[in-house]
């Protein structure tokens, strides 16, 4: 069992007795493990503080997403698909669909209750 002190002035003093039982003391010095004990504790440090900065900005991140589906609401707009998101320089790729294509995209991705029978052989989405 070793005893492991860090000293005031720098290096690390170990005491103790290893498996065979042989005892002793040193003092050991290395930066390089000073410097990787740094590093993992300042991305500790950093994780931990953008976990508490994502915590206290999540209610105004939520807001400012329920306020954007409001402003501009998705899912009621069947007649667009955006195939590619655009990206800076890079407009997005979206396709208009016609009306049969907005029935069938419904009848995909929904549970039909938008769609209405106007007498028995046309069918439309209603608002």
């Amino acid at each position: 069992m070793f005893t492991v002190t860090p000293l005031l002035g720098g290096g690390t003093l170990v005491e103790g007795s290893d498996v065979t039982g042989a005892t002793g003391r040193t003092i050991l010095l290395s930066d390089k493990w000073e410097a990787v004990k740094s590093v993992r504790n300042h991305i500790a440090a950093s994780e931990a503080f953008d976990q508490v900065v994502t915590e206290f900005f999540k209610p105004i991140t939520e807001a400012a997403e329920l306020a954007e589906t409001i402003a501009h609401p998705t899912a009621t707009d069947w007649s667009t698909v955006t195939l590619v998101e655009g990206t800076e320089g890079t407009p997005a790729e979206v396709v208009s669909l016609d009306m049969d294509g907005v029935i069938l995209r419904l009848l995909e991705e929904t549970d039909g209750s938008q769609l209405r029978w106007v007498g028995e052989d046309t069918l439309v989405a209603i608002a």
